[in-house]
């Protein structure tokens, strides 16, 4: 084993929820909105009911039967985790986040919020994607940098 070897990973999960509205990738995702986040069968049903794709709704309906919320974002990083511990090796997540174009802003701040504290909790480094783009906290303006209030709070850097 080498000492100086960090193991690290990306979490994006649940992606329906982090990336609805992302162009770039899969087109089921391009034209999604109003995805909730934590996610229940009942909060999934107005998305299910505009979403025109057959399989994309099975996605989604899944999606709301899986319960993402806190307890299951921590369940997943226990098992990256204990993957870790097993193997006596560091871990860090190099990205998380969610793109803010397209998701409610008190969800995206309680996933990041959630996600963030999973992490710290199993004590892996984090790094948020990204400073200032369509996932970042802040944003350039004019008048400066300025910075999103719910998500410096949700990073754990808040007063």
């Amino acid at each position: 084993m080498d000492e100086n070897v960090i193991y690290t990973f990306h979490d994006y999960d649940p992606m329906w929820f982090t990336h609805q509205g992302a162009t770039w990738s899969t087109s089921s995702w391009a034209f999604l909105h109003g995805v909730p986040y934590p996610s229940t069968p009942e909060n999934i049903l107005p998305v299910l009911s505009q979403e025109p794709d057959e399989r994309v709704r099975l996605e989604l309906e899944r999606y709301g039967e899986d319960q993402w919320n806190a307890a299951r974002v921590q369940t997943e990083i226990d098992a990256v985790a204990k993957w870790a511990e097993e193997r006596n090796v560091p871990l860090y997540c190099g990205e998380f986040g969610a793109f803010k174009d397209h998701s409610d802003p008190k969800m995206r701040a309680a996933w990041i919020d959630d996600t963030r504290t999973a992490l710290e909790l199993k004590h892996v480094g984090w790094a948020m994607w990204d400073y200032d783009g369509n996932f970042g906290l802040a944003t350039k303006t004019s008048a400066g940098i300025v910075f999103d209030a719910a998500i410096v709070q949700a990073l754990g850097m808040g007063k």
